[in-house]
């Protein structure tokens, strides 16, 4: 069984180190409504508190409902959140492992029974977060570029203006709250999908488990059915087979699977 603890725990490093090696003064990654759904950061929060790396991740576009209020900026050297009693429950496992720098804003039980005074509490939590940073990183949403007869359709990086669009932003902007007015005005937003792509590539201790137990028993299934395919043939008829029907199974495999 995967130890998700430690795995969360080197994964934010793994983050943080990224965070400093672009230059950023902090990484932004906002779950479900507040971030308009924003998909890479639903991919990195998966990442990071799930164990999921590697192609796995390219379908994950939602979060569960316990953690759709998740607010995660990670510092170079830190971390600081805002999350809900619910999903601090379930997380602190995770977060007992992050170190004393360590910041987490959880709102209360009652504040839960006001939507007003949830939201108050998540946007001032927000505002503390985004104090002193200047060079924010956020996994913007590529954008597809159709084709032409002659080319194939191709992934444009995102604009930062997207996340003019997000309700957490948005409010962020409104006078007497954060920094007034267009957030990308106030704040140099940089793209970072590409690069978190790369990083969930990266063969950590979590990929490898995923590899050993999901992965390794599918790819041992096909090969032996390449191989009982080839049992079924006599010898003089495997000489008939083309590469394309003895690697079928593989193929498929590698395909869909």
């Amino acid at each position: 069984m995967m130890d998700l603890p430690t795995t969360a725990c080197l994964r934010l490093k793994r983050l943080q180190s990224l965070t400093a090696e672009l230059g950023l003064d902090a990484l932004l990654l906002v779950a479900g409504v507040d971030g308009a759904n924003n998909s890479g950061s639903c991919q990195a929060l998966t990442y990071l508190l799930q164990g999921v790396s590697g192609r796995e991740l390219l379908s994950t576009f939602r979060l569960s409902m316990a953690l759709e209020d998740l607010v995660v900026v990670i510092y170079p050297d830190h971390v600081a959140l805002h999350c809900t009693p619910e999903s601090y429950d379930k997380l602190l496992p995770v977060f007992s492992l992050w170190g004393a720098g360590t910041r987490i804003h959880c709102c209360t039980e009652k504040e839960m029974e006001d939507p007003d005074d949830q939201e108050a509490f998540k946007i001032s939590s927000f505002v503390s977060m985004m104090a002193g940073v200047k060079k924010l990183g956020i996994p913007l949403t590529p954008k597809l570029e159709p084709g032409n007869p002659n080319t194939p359709p191709t992934f444009q990086p995102g604009q930062p203006m997207e996340v003019e669009t997000w309700p957490m932003i948005q409010a962020y902007g409104l006078e007497g709250v954060g920094r007034r007015g267009f957030f990308t005005m106030s704040m140099k937003v940089q793209d970072v999908y590409y690069q978190l792509q790369e990083v969930y590539c990266e063969l950590d201790g979590g990929a490898v488990h995923q590899e050993l137990t999901k992965q390794l028993p599918m790819l041992v299934q096909h090969w032996g059915e390449l191989i009982s395919a080839f049992n079924m043939k006599a010898p003089s008829d495997r000489l008939l087979l083309t590469e394309r029907l003895a690697g079928e199974p593989l193929l498929s495999y590698f395909a869909y699977g």
